[in-house]
């Protein structure tokens, strides 16, 4: 791509030399303008010189003769490169080669040898420089007829020029076409260009869209992935305290376990100490109660000697009362 567009850029200085040539045969035809100006100018003052003539050939070599004497050396060249005209067909057969050199490129362009302009503003150039070309090809054609001896070499050139000029001609149509197509198939490129750009947009905005849809659904499900795992903590916690309430509960029932077997023990012990006490306390009794039965008996003994001695210290006492009652009755 590179190189070819380097070839057209090659080829359009070439056609730019092509023009700067042309300039030098076409700057002559600004000299042959203003001479027939003269002569004309000449023509109408005729009537009132001392040339005045009828014969207008006469009147014309006599009109040389005086511009001759007055006019610079480059124009008198000028005259006489008119009269010849080498270097104008030199000039003419160069502008006419680098043309068809130019001809040549462009219907390799068209025929697809090379590649065509790639932007709008390589066609226009291009374009461009082929309508300079027939132009200067036309202004070439007018000098050499403007030629009033033309030379057999001049009308070789005046035919390969219109033939050439005619070859342009068609070929820029050809280009025209070429060109609108060119902008044509531009304008469909840059509608389907518009259209990829307004599908990427569109597939951008869904990737975007997607995407947010997806960090959404990611953010829910760490949303709810922190949940979950906050309420199994929760849950976890709430096992991990029944089972340390658990625990201290069955802690609490072996204690109390613990404390009821001691305290068992210890009633257990104290019964049997108190058995054991209950024991020897009935033997003590029991001892002590036959210990008491004998007392009794002997108390038993005493109380009826008591009794009897009572029994009998009554009985004096009663007897020293009626001894008391005699003794006083007596009184």
């Amino acid at each position: 791509m590179k190189e070819e567009n380097e070839a057209i850029e090659k080829k359009i200085k070439e056609g730019n030399n092509l023009r700067n040539i042309n300039k030098k045969v076409f700057g002559r035809q600004n000299v042959v303008k203003e001479k027939k100006k003269s002569e004309e100018n000449i023509k109408r003052t005729t009537s009132s010189s001392k040339y005045a003539v009828t014969d207008l050939a006469s009147e014309r070599e006599m009109i040389n003769k005086e511009k001759a004497k007055s006019e610079p050396l480059s124009e008198k060249q000028m005259k006489s490169e008119r009269q010849t005209n080498p270097r104008l067909v030199e000039e003419a057969n160069i502008a006419f080669d680098k043309s068809t050199q130019m001809k040549f490129m462009l219907e390799e362009m068209l025929s697809g040898q090379i590649q065509m302009p790639s932007t709008k503003e390589q066609f226009k150039q291009q374009i461009k420089l082929i309508e300079e070309i027939n132009k200067e090809l036309k202004e070439l054609k007018e000098e050499i007829k403007m030629e009033e001896e033309k030379s057999v070499e001049l009308i070789k050139v005046l035919e390969k020029v219109k033939k050439l000029s005619g070859e342009l001609e068609v070929i820029e149509k050809k280009f025209v076409v070429v060109f609108e197509e060119f902008v044509e198939v531009e304008k469909r490129i840059g509608r389907q260009k518009e259209e990829e750009k307004k599908e990427k947009e569109e597939e951008r905005k869904e990737k975007k869209r997607r995407k947010e849809e997806k960090r959404k659904k990611e953010r829910e499900r760490k949303e709810e992935e922190v949940g979950r795992r906050r309420r199994e903590e929760e849950e976890n916690k709430r096992i991990e305290e029944e089972r340390i309430r658990e625990e201290e509960r069955k802690v609490e029932e072996e204690e109390k376990k613990k404390m009821e077997d001691e305290i068992k023990k210890k009633k257990g012990r104290k019964e049997e100490d108190k058995k054991q006490m209950t024991n020897e306390m009935k033997k003590v009794k029991l001892e002590g109660l036959a210990k008491k039965n004998l007392n009794k008996k002997e108390e038993d003994e005493m109380k009826k000697k008591e009794v009897e001695g009572k029994k009998e210290e009554d009985l004096n006492q009663k007897k020293g009362m009626k001894n008391i009652r005699k003794g006083m009755k007596r009184r």
